[in-house]
């Protein structure tokens, strides 16, 4: 059974920019972890993280952050977790900077932009600033 996304409560702290876009090209795709032999006991087969990958998006809306504006291409890094980007992919983004500096930004949450709708980030941000 799937984990649910963190609360975004815990995310909006870590996250340095928060924009609404969508991907508009995968720029590379790590290779893939080895998926172990099934386990008989176990329902659903092995959890292996799917590949991390570099994306480019398409900002459509700036809801926190600096620096950049609606219009702008942003590149990113989705770790290693549970969900794979394709082009077209949209929603908010909870973007924090990246350890390495390229890409510059990391992408945050279990299960990226499909966790949240623009409401609950918008109201969570709302929340957090008074």
């Amino acid at each position: 059974m799937a984990i649910p996304p963190e609360p975004i409560e815990e995310l909006l702290p870590r996250a340095q920019l928060v924009v609404v876009a969508e991907v508009t090209s995968i720029i590379a795709q790590g290779e893939q972890a080895p998926i172990p032999p099934s386990d008989p006991k176990r329902k659903g087969g092995p959890q292996v993280p799917l590949a991390e990958q570099v994306v480019a998006l398409a900002v459509q809306d700036v809801l926190r952050g600096e620096g950049v504006t609606a219009g702008a291409e942003l590149r990113a890094l989705k770790p290693a977790a549970d969900y794979d980007l394709s082009e077209g992919t949209q929603g908010p983004f909870l973007l924090a900077a990246s350890d390495t500096g390229d890409p510059p930004f990391a992408i945050l949450g279990r299960y990226g932009p499909d966790s949240y709708r623009r409401s609950v980030v918008e109201e969570a941000l709302r929340a957090s600033q008074g």
